[in-house]
């Protein structure tokens, strides 16, 4: 339930300059979450989530690359795998100049 609340929350707040940021609390233990619009108090977990973020991009990548090498072209799996392939890599090139920019 907490899950969704936070979630749900995190979508409300998509067009702020407030998140709801959370912190490990010890081994197996619930995380602490804090609404805070203080970029100071939420660089490590802005940094994470970037981080995740990008991890999760590389995984989508090849997964549609995968889909895409499965499929043909004529079926709409087909076309959508490509067209995601061909976007998420677009989009991970564009993080990699940023990087090493």
């Amino acid at each position: 339930m907490a899950r969704l609340a936070v979630h749900d929350l995190r979508i409300t707040l998509a067009n702020e300059e407030i998140n709801v940021t959370s912190t490990p609390n010890g081994h197996r233990r619930p995380w602490l979450y804090e609404l805070t619009g203080n970029l100071e108090v939420a660089r490590p977990w802005l940094t994470n989530r970037v981080g995740d973020l990008e991890s999760r991009l590389e995984t989508i990548e090849s997964v549609a690359n995968s889909l895409a090498n499965a499929t043909t072209r004529t079926t709409v799996e087909g076309k959508k795998a490509r067209r995601i392939h061909r976007t998420i890599s677009r989009l991970r090139e564009d993080l990699a100049d940023i990087t090493e920019g």
